[in-house]
């Protein structure tokens, strides 16, 4: 074989079948990432009427921050939705119009372009459903007393420390 054929029978398939896979590779990622995100909004809209009722949407919430990394817009509302969701500043309502703004901006990173804040806001949410979560939650309350966290413990010695005494 001469240099040419080297070339052309070895090295170009070669370079060829290395940038294939690394293609491939990226293209999958973009892919996985493009479904997580999907995949948490479609999560967030299904539980909107319902709320912190259903641990799917603390879950979902939990992964906003991994899932949305990289968009700045996302991360901030998801943490004003956080603060207007403490107890002294729950009762004004004000954050279900931050819930609204951050499922609009979610949906937009995830290519619902045309999604709207009435959109969001038309949820279904029977009364039948409310009572039955409501009778639930008070009936969970009353089986599981408040569980009180375990006392605070001083950190172990250091193992190398205590043998070298």
């Amino acid at each position: 074989m001469d240099k040419k054929e080297i070339i052309q029978y070895v090295i170009i398939p070669l370079v060829s079948a290395v940038i294939g896979a690394i293609l491939a590779f990226w293209y999958q990622r973009k892919m996985e990432i493009r479904r997580d995100r999907r995949n948490l909004m479609q999560a967030l809209m299904s539980y909107r009427t319902v709320g912190a009722i259903e641990i799917d949407w603390v879950r979902c919430l939990n992964m906003i921050d991994a899932v949305f990394h990289d968009n700045k817009e996302v991360k901030r509302l998801f943490r004003s939705y956080m603060y207007h969701t403490d107890t002294s500043r729950y009762a004004n309502g004000h954050h279900q119009e931050v819930l609204v703004q951050l499922l609009i901006q979610m949906g937009k990173a995830c290519g619902y372009t045309q999604i709207t804040e009435t959109d969001i806001r038309d949820g279904y949410n029977p009364i039948s459903l409310r009572h039955i979560y409501a009778a639930t939650i008070e009936r969970l309350a009353k089986e599981n007393p408040p569980v009180e966290p375990p006392p605070l413990t001083k950190p172990e010695i250091d193992n190398d420390k205590a043998e070298a005494k």
